[in-house]
């Protein structure tokens, strides 16, 4: 990850309190800015799982767990004039031969197993008070790694690897995840970040988990988003 004064941090040694570069608000088009860590939803560092290797054309590759969210939205994919940055119906090209397909398709948060090659997701040079750009997805592989790590910032959304990610896993809703956190965000913005670095799932969405499966159903929820 980035963190501030743009060096990097690997995620096994993030604390709370460290501030890292997100997404300003919950539509990736905003700005990004430096957002701190209030504490690690999960956190296992001995846990070995499948993970998801999503890799883009501009060489930047997030590993996520199945159940992790990551903002995409499709692409189509178009000729560029020779010295030209093509526009349509005002809507600028990303990259050299793609574009977003307009905003009534928009952006939406997938779990990793569902994002396919050819969609486009929000990647980003790495600088505070940019915005994302699009990237388009040339692969999704399979990986069994060991280390899980999944810290909260105050905005819900972190840069990893290049790549803008959910800070939520497990329900399909970004948006829901982020509304349903408000209150422990709300506390440790009062009381500051967590100070105690417990590893495994934090009390909080583990309640929340078990509470949405009863009020949501089991159909929003991911199937590997719960451990047995």
């Amino acid at each position: 990850v980035i963190v501030d004064g743009g060096h990097t941090k690997e995620m096994r040694d993030l604390l709370p309190g460290d501030r890292v570069l997100a997404s300003s608000s919950t539509d990736v088009h905003a700005q990004l800015l430096y957002s701190p860590i209030v504490s690690f939803l999960d956190r296992r560092p001995n846990a070995t799982r499948t993970f998801y290797v999503i890799g883009t054309d501009g060489q930047h590759n997030i590993t996520l767990t199945a159940a992790h969210l990551i903002f995409v939205t499709d692409c189509v994919r178009r000729p560029r004039k020779s010295g030209q940055e093509e526009t349509s119906q005002g809507t600028k090209y990303f990259g050299s031969m793609w574009q977003r397909r307009g905003p009534e398709e928009g952006m939406r948060t997938v779990f990793a197993t569902e994002v396919q090659p050819g969609q486009c997701v929000f990647t980003t040079s790495g600088r505070s008070k940019s915005r994302p750009r699009l990237s388009v997805v040339t692969f999704v592989e399979e990986q069994r790694s060991t280390g899980l790590y999944a810290p909260l910032t105050q905005h819900g959304s972190i840069v990893v690897n290049s790549v803008l990610a959910s800070c939520y896993a497990a329900v399909d809703s970004h948006y829901l995840s982020h509304w349903v956190l408000a209150p422990l965000r709300l506390v440790y913005r009062i009381i500051g970040p967590s100070q105690v670095q417990i590893d495994g799932l934090h009390w909080y969405p583990w309640i929340l988990q078990r509470l949405g499966k009863v009020l949501l159903g089991t159909g929003h929820f991911h199937p590997w988003g719960f451990d047995q």
